[in-house]
């Protein structure tokens, strides 16, 4: 039976429909499959109402556009703290005050917002414990800071993790806006204990073992 041009059109725009559905439950399965069981799976926290896995953080309808944070539908509540940054003559750019990669790890970690501060609501439950860094970050790694290669380089050889193009090397730490942030060493949909010291992850890209992520990028 003939098919007209429209019908052609519709059954291409189908196909193509399917197509991109399809990937999409391959993408997002791995990604619950991680973060189930893992320290940031809140299903059963009291402080959650909905035992949803993912709103803590992110919603199927962008929140974020309300404060002009647009991406990844974000839900939670960003920390507006000023931040005390690392600081060492040896350093050939300096760090920024937080961005957004990095804020949205601190948004808890920092202990100036709520975990239950998501879905509009202010929260009441603050992060304490070992995972509650602060806002001086003097003592760690430095991060939202530009990293600088030799001339000639291309960035995307290596970091392109989140723009994997054909033929080029994926990297497990990427890059943010050519900036080191904090998911640039930290999965944080991940929980897989690559230490070798039990019961301590860190939802880290590489393990530590002989140092294997610090010399991904300080390969003196």
């Amino acid at each position: 039976m003939y098919a007209t041009p429209r019908e052609k059109r519709f059954h291409r725009t189908a196909v193509v429909a399917a197509a991109i559905a399809a990937c999409a439950l391959v993408i997002s399965a791995p990604l619950a499959d991680k973060i189930r069981g893992s320290k940031h799976d809140f299903t059963s926290a009291s402080w959650n109402p909905t035992g949803e896995i993912c709103r803590v953080c992110h919603v199927p309808h962008d929140q974020g556009r309300e404060t002009g944070l647009i991406g990844l539908l974000w839900n939670h509540e960003l920390s507006q703290a000023n931040y005390q940054l690392y600081s060492s003559e040896l350093l050939e750019n300096n760090p920024e005050q937080p961005r957004t990669a990095s804020k949205q790890c601190l948004c808890c970690h920092d202990g100036t917002v709520a975990l239950d501060a998501f879905d509009g609501n202010a929260g009441s439950h603050y992060m304490t414990g070992l995972s509650l860094i602060g806002t001086d970050l003097r003592a760690t790694h430095p991060i939202s800071i530009a990293w600088s290669h030799e001339p000639g380089l291309n960035c995307d050889n290596c970091h392109n993790v989140h723009n994997n193009k054909p033929g080029l090397l994926a990297s497990p730490l990427p890059f943010f806006d050519g900036r080191v942030e904090c998911p640039s060493c930290h999965e944080p949909h991940n929980d897989i204990p690559l230490n070798t010291q039990p019961g301590k992850r860190f939802m880290l890209r590489k393990s530590m073992q002989k140092s294997e992520l610090c010399f991904h990028c300080h390969n003196k």
